[in-house]
């Protein structure tokens, strides 16, 4: 019994912990308080893992449900600006975490029948698109890289008639070097006899829109464009359009190209965006 040591009343719990004492060598009271230590270290921690664990599980849950319940309703498009448009659905999520709506659209002619997809927090996304396609559109909610845990699709088919555009097809433009683009196009023939048409292009800035400089023309109606000093060096994409003059019921015909693609893809002098 020489090893064991009276325990003195005065130590603090920490102490008792790291002391070398038998139940027989500390005072009642104390004796009680070092036992209900070492319960309270066995028994809390495992508590606290589990408690953790089911609080993971019911958000989980929880998260999982407002998305299941809560898919995209009514997905629509609203013209904005040149060549820019909004897609918005009805929705009743508050998306918060990795909470999000997920966007998808491919044009419905074989030019392009790759998906393009988005992100988004809210019920609404910008976008340059060339209308005239028309386009096949879907919108879910998802939670991040969890493919597992989505709303249903919500889909719709976006296909407007010719004439809901301006009375042209087949734009084509030429870019000579940095400074230069000639650009033509046809009338369509349910064009009116007085139609008219301007170009307009701009970059990424909607409000940064410029006009042609000289049209070429065909019995008094423009159906070309030449403009100078552009400036596309820099220019990752340009958003060009045809306008119907007094005809604004009609929206514009839009192309959207990428200069600076085109010109390392074929040659430094000048290269070619046309309907193809």
């Amino acid at each position: 019994m020489s090893n064991i040591r009276a325990c003195p009343h005065n130590l603090d719990s920490d102490t008792v912990q790291s002391s070398i004492y038998t139940r027989e060598a500390l005072p009642p009271g104390l004796c009680w308080k070092f036992n209900c230590i070492h319960f309270v270290n066995m028994v809390t921690k495992p508590l606290l893992l589990l408690a953790a664990l089911w609080t993971s599980i019911v958000n989980a849950d929880s998260m999982e449900e407002t998305i299941k319940r809560n898919p995209p309703r009514n997905i629509s498009i609203t013209h904005r600006s040149l060549g820019e448009y909004t897609f918005s659905w009805e929705g009743n999520c508050t998306c918060t975490g990795n909470i999000k709506y997920q966007l998808d659209y491919t044009y419905l002619d074989s030019k392009d029948s790759k998906m393009k997809t988005y992100y988004v927090k809210e019920n609404k996304k910008v976008l340059d698109l060339e209308f005239h396609r028309g386009l096949q559109a879907r919108v879910r909610l998802t939670c991040g890289d969890k493919d597992n845990i989505t709303s249903n699709w919500t889909e719709r088919t976006f296909n407007l008639p010719g004439e809901s555009f301006a009375s042209v097809d087949n734009l084509t433009c030429i870019f000579y070097g940095e400074l230069y683009m000639n650009c033509s196009w046809d009338v369509t023939e349910d064009a009116s006899d007085d139609a008219q048409f301007i170009l307009s292009y701009r970059e990424r800035n909607p409000s940064d829109v410029y006009n042609c400089a000289d049209y070429l023309e065909d019995g008094g109606r423009n159906i070309g464009c030449v403009n100078e000093n552009i400036r596309i060096e820099d220019t990752d994409k340009i958003t060009i359009c045809i306008s119907e003059v007094n005809k604004k019921d009609k929206l514009p015909y839009c192309r959207i190209v990428k200069p600076t693609n085109f010109c390392k893809a074929f040659c430094m002098g000048f290269f070619l965006v046309d309907h193809n």
